[in-house]
């Protein structure tokens, strides 16, 4: 999870660790305080990830609630959803998000890995920009014979099978 924010409310430092975003959420550049003005100028700075890898997620490979983010060479495996970017300013090149590898999930007892989303990529609805270069999602989304108009083959997204599927409602890319 990236995304919390420090902002000055007057003369009061003030953490957010929300998604309230009353800051505006920007990381600066440079310490907008420097020589006793905390009024300062903030030029924009961008969270950046290179070459990360989430595994054996039940929840979210990667989220991020920060604006001005951008990650090089990202690589999700068996995670319920690979990436969320729920503020403006995400920028993704080189993503490997594999949904569902085909290797059993070993779970507690009475669960199993049909009940766990295979989701790829989530954002919202308004104020988004992303940019996503040279991705691949692979085994994402529920494979259903009602949703085969683009792809027909058989091993297309994932199944029910206890072990290795994914929840029914499971997409490649969703609005929050």
């Amino acid at each position: 999870y990236f995304g919390g924010d420090l902002y000055y409310d007057g003369d009061t430092l003030t953490y957010d660790p929300g998604r309230d975003g009353v800051g505006g959420r920007k990381p600066c550049t440079k310490n907008p305080c420097d020589g006793d003005d905390c009024q300062g100028w903030c030029g924009d700075g961008w969270i950046t990830i290179n070459q990360t890898k989430a595994f054996l997620v039940a929840g979210v490979g990667l989220n991020s609630w920060s604006g001005g983010f951008e990650i090089h060479g990202f690589e999700t495996h068996d995670c319920g959803l690979s990436v969320e970017a729920l503020s403006a300013g995400f920028w993704m090149d080189n993503l490997l998000a594999e949904c569902r590898s085909g290797e059993p999930w070993i779970m507690p007892d009475g669960a199993d890995a049909s009940q766990v989303k295979a989701d790829g990529f989530g954002w919202y609805d308004t104020g988004q920009e992303h940019i996503i270069t040279n991705a691949i999602f692979r085994n994402c989304g529920f494979r259903s014979d009602d949703y085969d108009q683009y792809d027909t083959s058989p091993t297309r997204g994932c199944g029910t099978d206890p072990e290795t599927g994914c929840e029914w409602d499971s997409s490649v890319f969703l609005f929050l």
